[in-house]
């Protein structure tokens, strides 16, 4: 029986909702690697179990390797992206920012099961292009959350570090002027979301691929 499976090779092959999926079903601490490799098949390949289950041994190995370099690669902020027929942009200045959009990005953006909610804010639909820049639309709420989570996860990790590099910065600064320790948990909380070393097979069964 021959069965054709996609594996994603970049992180722009993976979206956000799929993304969430994984973690939101591997967060069980007492899932083996063989299960977590029948997850990755499932959620990142569109492969049934059953049918997972009938691939060579060498062959899940592989695919789950290719799998982990698209989920360990670096991206860069990406300002624009689109989706069907639609632009979406980045927040052209972020000193732009209101407050009820800060507050919101401050809450959703360290919860990955609410991370499409973070991008809505970020990313709006450009109404209208400049040389070299663009206007976007007011934030609208809920509006675009179900779009997000069809966002390549590149743009979604690009944003994630660019804030991190930011908060970082900010950090420093609060910390030399108010000496708050809520500003350094924070950041902490950031951090350790921000370490993506992705999901990795025993060593032994990576020496298999």
């Amino acid at each position: 029986m021959e069965i054709n499976v996609k594996v994603p090779t970049r992180m722009q092959d993976i979206t956000l909702d799929q993304y969430q999926r994984f973690l939101d079903e591997c967060s069980n601490e007492d899932l083996t690697e063989d299960s977590i490799a029948l997850k990755m098949l499932e959620i990142f390949c569109g492969l049934p179990t059953d049918n997972s289950l009938k691939l060579k041994m060498s062959d899940v190995f592989s695919i789950c390797d290719q799998i982990n370099k698209a989920l360990n690669e670096k991206p860069q902020l990406i300002s624009r992206w689109r989706f069907d027929n639609m632009e979406f942009g980045f927040i052209p200045q972020l000193d732009d920012m209101t407050f009820g959009e800060y507050v919101d990005v401050d809450t959703y953006i360290v919860d990955w099961q609410q991370m499409h909610k973070a991008m809505a804010v970020l990313y709006r639909p450009v109404l209208q292009n400049y040389k070299g820049s663009y206007e976007i639309e007011d934030y609208k709420g809920d509006s675009y959350w179900e779009v997000m989570k069809r966002m390549p996860l590149n743009l979604v990790m690009g944003c994630m570090l660019f804030f991190w590099t930011l908060e970082k910065d900010l950090v420093k600064v609060m910390k030399s002027s108010l000496n708050n320790p809520k500003t350094q948990i924070y950041h902490e909380k950031l951090t350790s979301m921000l370490s993506m070393d992705g999901i990795t097979l025993s060593g032994d069964s990576q020496k298999k691929t």
